[in-house]
């Protein structure tokens, strides 16, 4: 057989269909006609039977009072409005007694409460000095709102609870009585007050128990659904509720609604030991204060905000300056890592753009971060993911062992390829609970079904957490988002920069293209000429003179480079990449012809020049020439001027990779000046007495990167200039390694 269970937060707690006995109700239909009342109007009405007043018009019940107090309660119900749910409230006198009648529309009816009050005056007076204590109480705010409500009331213990994420709660701020053990810093489990709860409490914002063991009242009707109490003043509590009370050694309980921007954020949570009955004008003053509070809490929440925005302001035009100056996103990014954590007190931050790193305090190693990456991607589609329990619930899944235990991730982009991560570490926390908070269900064999039983002990109860880390607060998760949006903003900003330059390069690249068209076209005339004539030297004369035959074979070899040298210019200008078709080039005769070229040009003793082994080089050999037409070049002439100049070549094979380093000891480079050297019409400052354009080394780092080559350029301020240059593929051909030999 089945059992039935019934929970907590399914108990219908505002249709109870009982009142507490410090007051009366009655209910009114649209016609101002008794549908019902409570049985304690039997004080007014003697024995007459309640019943006979069901159906009946209100007037006809008013009119058994005194007729001065009748005529006014009459005209004050006349006066309600029949649309809207404001609380009206009057004072009365009655048989010698005071009330404060209270009228409320629920839906269609309009309830009527009577209630007992004392001097209405007594603590409202008070009320500026309260108020006073609670705004000069600054972040203690919740503190001077018990004390100043527990002096109002009179009651043992007022303490602050407030509502966690995960809906349980915790005692904040306390006043209380010095004999009695303190709730402060404890712990509450949800189901103390369930989701029903939660909900009445947002709607009606006092609630008061006055005797847990105090005599209550039904609602007398002719109707067969219960009427909702749920902003009833009077209402009475669930059996449930009412154990819970005195597990907890309160014979009375009161609480005032905490309502932070339409959210119930916590409670004013009073209790006695003793039956005390608080009337409708002190708890009035009492709910009048927390509002106060809230206000005050909320002034301070705002000026913590206007600190907090002022320093996310701060990072931000430090982050846009960079970006500005910066020639890449990445690299503004770090300078600004040690800020954006202290300002959302993370431990570590990482930045992941593809496959490109930045990292701050972290020991995860680079494959570990794109693991990671790739697993979060995987886990979640939100572009904010956050989980201070990120080891606990992930360890198992990555290959790794975690340094960190909670995670906050944002992606920058929608590809999810660009996020910044910010990691905070495992901090062990001991969490303090008034008793297990454990829900334990009882069996009532009456009714074949499980109860929930109120908790027996409120007992400290205490609990050690392991693998979490703090939760990430609203603010912070806010900062990263405004971080993101200016890590946008760059990139768009960039990518238009970039469209615009490329723009800029296509016209330039045209008119390069035209001009290159119109410098190769118009030299061949001359050129022609100059072929001609060395041509006919060659044939006329240099049989007979063997000077003659040297200069003109001189002269038709320049030719010859020269025209090879338009001819690839030309194929440059007409091909976005250039093709040749790669081979193995022997290039010791043409390194060999360089250096004697130049040695003559700057008057130095060849015997300066130093070469040693030239192994051939797999491209093409018009490139290998301007390359070292170009390296060669600059190291005999900015030596040519220095006493004893050397100058030294040499090649070898080292890890696959054939290796050329060209060393002069001329008038070097300064440090500051190196990583300028392939700017186009660059020229160092200590360059001038030496012809040149700067021209030169743009071309050489052109044609290396055509060729997948690299070239590094170490040099020291007079005392000369080293350049290495790595070509790929050393599967030199036998036949042309032993050439080389030979040469070198």
């Amino acid at each position: 057989m089945a059992v039935n269970h019934v929970l907590c937060e399914n108990e219908p707690i505002q249709f109870v269909g009982r009142i507490q006995s410090f007051g009366k109700l009655i209910i009114l239909d649209h016609k101002q006609c008794i549908i019902g009342f409570s049985e304690n109007w039997d004080y007014y009405l003697g024995e007459e039977d309640l019943a006979v007043y069901l159906g009946e018009p209100a007037d006809k019940l008013f009119t058994r009072f005194a007729a001065h107090a009748s005529e006014k309660l009459i005209a004050f119900i006349d006066g309600i409005p029949l649309t809207g749910d404001d609380r009206h409230v009057m004072p009365l006198q009655l048989d010698g007694y005071n009330y404060i009648v209270k009228a409320y529309r629920v839906e269609q009816h309009l309830h009527v409460e009577l209630e007992d009050v004392g001097d209405v005056n007594e603590h409202t007076l008070l009320l500026s000095s309260y108020s006073k204590k609670i705004n000069q109480a600054g972040e203690h705010v919740w503190d001077a709102l018990c004390e100043n409500i527990r002096s109002i009331i009179g009651y043992d213990r007022v303490m602050i609870y407030q509502f966690l994420e995960d809906n349980s709660g915790q005692v904040i701020a306390e006043n209380k009585r010095s004999d009695i053990s303190s709730y402060f810093g404890f712990r509450f489990p949800e189901f103390d007050i369930p989701k029903q709860a939660r909900a009445l409490y947002l709607k009606h914002h006092v609630r008061q128990t006055w005797d847990i063991d105090g005599q209550t009242y039904a609602i007398l009707s002719n109707q067969a659904a219960p009427f909702d109490l749920t902003t009833c003043n009077l209402r009475a509590l669930s059996p449930i509720h009412l154990q819970y009370l005195k597990n907890a050694g309160a014979q009375a309980s009161m609480s005032f609604s905490i309502i932070v921007q339409g959210k119930l954020w916590g409670l004013v949570a009073c209790q006695h030991s003793m039956p005390i009955h608080v009337d409708y004008p002190k708890r009035t003053l009492g709910l009048f204060l927390t509002e106060f509070a809230v206000n005050k809490h909320l002034t301070i929440a705002s000026e913590r905000d206007l600190e907090f925005d002022r320093r996310i302001a701060s990072l931000e035009l430090k982050l846009k300056e960079s970006m500005l100056i910066k020639s890449d996103v990445l690299t503004a990014l770090r300078s600004d890592l040690p800020e954006l954590a202290k300002l959302i007190d993370a431990d570590a931050i990482v930045v992941v753009n593809k496959d490109q790193l930045l990292v701050h305090c972290t020991t995860l190693n680079n494959y570990q971060i794109l693991e990671l990456h790739q697993f979060v991607s995987a886990t979640t589609e939100k572009l904010v993911f956050e989980d201070h329990c990120f080891a606990i619930n992930h360890r198992e899944k990555l290959s790794f062992e975690l340094p960190f235990a909670g995670l906050l991730r944002v992606d920058i982009d929608l590809s999810r390829s660009f996020s910044i991560y910010a990691l905070r570490n495992e901090v062990i926390t001991e969490e303090e609970w008034a008793g297990n908070p454990e829900k334990i269900m009882e069996y009532d064999a009456q009714e074949d079904l499980f109860r929930p039983s109120p908790r027996q002990s409120f007992d400290a109860w205490r609990k050690q957490i392991h693998g979490t880390a703090p939760q990430w607060t609203n603010d912070q998760v806010f900062s990263l988002k405004r971080i993101r949006q200016i890590v946008r903003e760059s990139i768009l900003r960039k990518s238009e920069e970039i469209i615009s330059l490329n723009q800029e390069l296509i016209q330039l690249n045209n008119a390069l293209d035209t001009y290159s068209y119109t410098v190769t076209h118009d030299l061949r005339n001359p050129l022609s000429s100059i072929k001609l004539t060395g041509q006919f030297l060659q044939k006329k004369l240099g049989k007979e003179h063997e000077l003659v035959a040297r200069g003109a074979s001189n002269i038709l070899d320049s030719v010859t480079v020269m025209e090879n040298l338009m001819e690839k210019i030309l194929e440059f200008s007409r091909a976005k990449v250039y093709q040749y078709e790669p081979e193995w080039v022997d290039v010791s005769t043409s390194i060999r012809k360089i250096i004697q070229e130049n040695v003559a040009r700057y008057n130095k003793d060849v015997a300066n020049i130093e070469v040693k082994n030239l192994l051939p080089l797999y491209g093409e050999k018009t490139l290998f020439h301007q390359i070292f037409a170009n390296i060669i070049g600059n190291a005999i002439k900015y030596s040519s001027k220095t006493e004893k100049a050397h100058v030294c070549i040499e090649s070898h094979v080292r890890n696959n990779s054939i290796y050329y380093r060209i060393t002069d000891n001329g008038i070097g480079i300064d440090a500051d000046e190196l990583a300028n050297i392939y700017d186009v019409f660059k020229r160092m400052s200590n360059s001038s007495g030496f012809e040149g354009t700067g021209v030169g080394m743009a071309i050489v780092k052109r044609i290396v990167e055509r060729l997948n080559a690299t070239i590094d350029v170490s040099s020291e301020l007079k005392k000369g200039t080293t350049v290495h240059l790595v070509f790929p593929n050393a599967n030199i051909p036998i036949e042309m390694l032993s050439q080389s030999t030979q040469a070198g």
